[in-house]
This record gives C-alpha cells, structure tokens and sequence, in this order.
C-alpha cells in the first residue's frame, strides 16, 4: 500500500487535519497515544491524516488491525486505479463499495437530485455509470424521465428551457410541488404531458341506408420539438403529436335487394405530426380557457375489403377505406386542459364526429 496514497486518502476522506496551514503535531507518539486499541481502517485514515511524513503514517499502519489494513488497502487501490487523486467527487462515485467497507457502512444509495449532482462531477462513462449504479430504482426512474424530456424538448443545457418545459419531471427529481416561479420554485406548466380517450367518425351515405363509423382509443404526447420541427408556432402553443391510435372501421347497410357489410382494426403508431397532431393555445382567454385543434385523418384501403350480398347477383367484393377522420378547428369548443370533448357534424348531418380526450400525467 502506498503510503503517499495513503495520506492522500486520509486527506480527502477525514475531516481534520491535511491543511498547509494546520501546524504538524510534534510527532507520530503524540497521534497514536502510545499503548492505545488497534486501528480498524476508519481508525487508520483518521491517524493518517494527522501525519506529518511517511514515518507518522508507517506507525498508524503498525498500530492497524489486519483486517483493518487489508480494507484501507483496497480503497487505495480502488483510488490509484481510478485516477481520483484528490477529487472527493471521483472518490465517492467510483469507490463508494470500498470507501463503505472501510467505513463500516453502506455506500449510500443516491436519489435523483443526488445521482444527477453526482454524475454532474464525472469526466467519463465510467464514471457515471457507477454513479447510477448507487441510486435508487426510483432515482434513476425520475433521471431518466428528465431527461429524455430535456432531450425530446430539444433543451440542452438551457435550464430556462428545462424549467418552462419539463416542470413535472423537475418537480420529481428534486421532490418538490409544482409551484409557480420564485426562489426553489418550479415554474408552472400547465399543459399535461399526456391526452388519452376515444374519436369516433360516422358518415351515412346518400341514396341508400348505409353507416360507416370508426372509433378510435387515441394518445396524444406532448412534443413541442416536433411541432417546431413540423414548422408550427410552438411560441404560441403547446403541441402534441399522436403517438398512437386504434380504431376499428365498420359498414353496415342496405338498398333494395342487397346488403353491405366490412369491418377492420387498424392501428398507427406515430404517424406525421405535421398532418397529424392536436394544438393548444398558451395563452387562455377572458374566460380562463383555452383554445385548441386537432387534426385526424389515417386511412387503409382493403382492396375487395366489403362484401355486397345482392338477390340478383349473389355475393360479390368492393374495396373498402377503413378510414378515420376527426377534425376539430382552434375556436369552440375551449378546455381547461383536462378535458377535450365535442362534436362536429359536418355536411348537413352526413358525417358526425365526436370526441372525448382526457389529460393523463
């Protein structure tokens, strides 16, 4: 074991001592009091930090149990292979296991502010790494969020960014209320991460009785980046892409001799937001509501999808577009960001949608 790492160690490590300014003790009988109890490894750092040269630190070794020796030994390994020097930082994170055995504790276990502040002070990977390997299941659950907000929102290292945009996940790093601005406030972002539920789309046909409708279970995420990305105002609103949709297409009907029928389920997983997407305005208006549109439209053609059953010629195939429209424009009706319901019927009651969107963060 390197002395020199040693007294370095016991520097970084003890509290006391190690200063150019704090006058050496007389001598090494003065540290160890001579005829004391054996040193375990804690014992042998904070002897070794009151030495003045090699000498004082061979003695703190010679009063130092086996099994006391042998742990000092591994975190100075741990700290001459790692690199750390004098960097408390890199000590703690790269050798929290040795530093704990030394200690006769548990290296102790990082929340998220912690396991950030921690991996803040990394230079490499590696570092970082055995950072997260310190952290709680819930800390590197509430990091991660952040930062693949920070990341999806486009922030960098932009903490105005940070703030205004991904509020929620700062607020649970840091366990604090979602509060507006101030000193250790979190600026308010009222917009949910989130808006789940249902769109439906019927359209009855002109000149025979004939329904087709399609009703969608549809999540929409937040994802300002995309919408700048698409060239929407993002300044202006909050924009959200759809992340996902399920919708089964049905046709059911019938004119004189003959009847129709199709049914498929369709799904789409993050189709263009520039043509797909729903937009809610930042600002509210007079009545403390907020404006907000959407936009719907994904079809499938099935070719020889519908199945016509006639009296005269049997049963025979037509294409089939399992379609899904709903649209709904800026002005009415408004929200309050927790809940987006409405109906539009559109070209004198041939087509009727509805909607009923739920924020869920």
């Amino acid at each position: 074991m390197s002395k020199n790492s040693l007294l370095l160690l016991a520097c970084v490590l003890v509290s006391t001592g190690c200063r150019d300014e704090d006058p050496p003790p007389a001598d090494a009988g003065a540290i160890l009091g001579d005829g004391g109890a054996p040193l375990d490894c804690a014992g042998l750092l904070a002897c070794a930090a009151g030495c003045p040269d090699d000498a004082c630190a061979d003695a703190c070794v010679a009063r130092t149990t086996p099994d006391g020796v042998s742990r000092a030994s591994a975190l100075v390994a741990c700290a001459e292979r790692e690199g750390c020097g004098d960097d408390s930082s890199c000590l703690e994170a790269r050798c929290a296991a040795e530093i704990a055995t030394c200690t006769g504790g548990a290296p102790s276990e990082l929340d998220c502010e912690a396991l950030l502040e921690c991996a803040g002070a990394c230079a490499d990977d590696a570092c970082a790494d055995a950072c997260v390997a310190r952290a709680t299941p819930e800390g590197v659950g509430e990091a991660s969020a952040l930062l693949e907000c920070v990341e999806r929102e486009g922030c960098g290292d932009d903490s105005s960014c940070i703030e205004a945009r991904c509020p929620r996940e700062v607020a649970a790093c840091l366990d604090v209320p979602i509060e507006p601005g101030g000193d250790g406030g979190v600026p308010t972002d009222p917009f949910p991460v989130r808006i789940v539920g249902t769109t439906r789309d019927d359209t009855t046909a002109l000149g025979r009785v004939l329904d087709s409708s399609s009703n969608g279970t549809t999540v929409f995420v937040r994802d300002d980046a995309a919408g700048e990305a698409a060239g929407y105002p993002i300044g202006i609103v909050a924009f959200y892409r759809l992340e996902s949709i399920t919708y089964r297409a049905t046709l059911s009907g019938t004119s004189p001799g003959c009847t129709y029928s199709a049914d498929f389920t369709e799904t789409f997983t993050s189709p263009d937001p520039f043509e797909t997407n729903l937009m809610i305005e930042r600002a509210a208006g007079s009545d403390g509501l907020h404006g907000y549109g959407f936009a719907i439209g994904l079809d499938v053609l099935h070719p020889d999808g519908e199945t016509i059953v006639c009296d005269l010629t049997g049963t025979t195939t037509d294409d089939f577009g399992a379609s899904h429209r709903v649209v709904h424009g800026i002005d009415e009706p408004r929200t309050d960001l927790r809940t987006f319901t409405g109906t539009y019927v559109q070209g004198d009651g041939v087509r009727t949608m509805t909607w009923d969107l739920r924020a869920a963060d």
